[in-house]
């Protein structure tokens, strides 16, 4: 019985001295708060806010909640230098202060939206309202409609890169040599453009069946970025160059590189989206 009392006693001690310790501690500490707004004033939530020691270089970080604000604790006394970093956002860093013992100081910050972000922004309504299509509601309550045009929409991926492969080892100059420019563009546009047509004709129903989750990929906005630029090319010097049979070897070279630049690319990015 007096062994046990005298681990209790010795238990609370313990507890008390490490409360009083915790308090002189906390009590030599500084804290930093602040909001951060973008340029129209609204509270930005999610970013990240660090707090670096420029003596020691020890950092700290607190995160913005949906009101905008922060709050970092346990700073040790010193100068500081205070970041901040939000998805989407371009944020300056605020201006040093000098944090003293038991005080608390503020460090506000104004984020400008990034070009991209604004536009993702203004955007969402549209992949909302796609998602919300009865093509995307129909594809998503049943098992099978995603993987059949899944399957579909892939080989028109493979007419497609197929008939440019070809047609651009022509342009290079590796093969069917004795075979006019133009005759092979005839005989393997058809298979391209066909391909195309099956890719978009696919691609419009799985995009409304997973709209949203292609909002949020950043593999679906690369693979835009080149599909774009890959159809207009199409359309434009691809079909010039190869339908002449007196453009420059640098201009069928250039053509043939472009092209496959840009269809692999979407071919790439595209098979990432479900991936990331």
């Amino acid at each position: 019985m007096m062994r046990f009392t005298g681990r209790t006693i010795a238990v609370l001690a313990v507890l008390i001295i490490g409360s009083i310790s915790s308090a002189n501690l906390l009590a030599q500490t500084g804290v930093i708060t602040g909001t951060v707004v973008d340029t129209d004033g609204k509270k930005v939530p999610y970013v990240s806010v660090t707090a670096t020691n420029t003596n020691s270089g020890d950092s700290r970080v607190g995160i913005t909640g949906e009101a905008g604000t922060y709050k970092i604790e346990m700073l040790t006394p010193g100068p500081y230098k205070i970041s901040a970093e939000g998805q989407g956002f371009v944020i300056p860093d605020a201006p040093g202060l000098q944090l003293a013992a038991d005080e608390t100081k503020s460090a506000d910050f104004t984020a400008t939206m990034t070009t991209s972000e604004r536009m993702l922004r203004k955007t969402y309504p549209f992949f909302k309202w796609a998602e919300d299509t009865w093509v995307g509601k129909a594809i998503r309550s049943h098992q099978y409609p995603f993987a059949i045009i899944e399957v579909v929409h892939l080989f028109g991926l493979t007419l497609l890169l197929g008939g440019i492969f070809l047609m651009c080892l022509r342009l290079f100059g590796l093969t069917m040599k004795d075979v006019p420019l133009s005759q092979v563009a005839r005989q393997l546009g058809w298979i391209s453009f066909s391909g195309l047509v099956v890719m978009v004709v696919t691609g419009i129903p799985l995009f409304a069946s997973e709209a949203l989750k292609c909002y949020n990929n950043n593999m679906y906005w690369y693979k835009m970025a080149f599909f774009f630029p890959a159809t207009i090319f199409h359309f434009t010097m691809y079909r010039k160059v190869t339908r002449s049979d007196s453009s420059a070897p640098f201009m069928r070279g250039l053509t043939g590189f472009l092209a496959l630049f840009l269809w692999f690319g979407v071919a790439v990015f595209g098979r990432a989206i479900g991936y990331f």
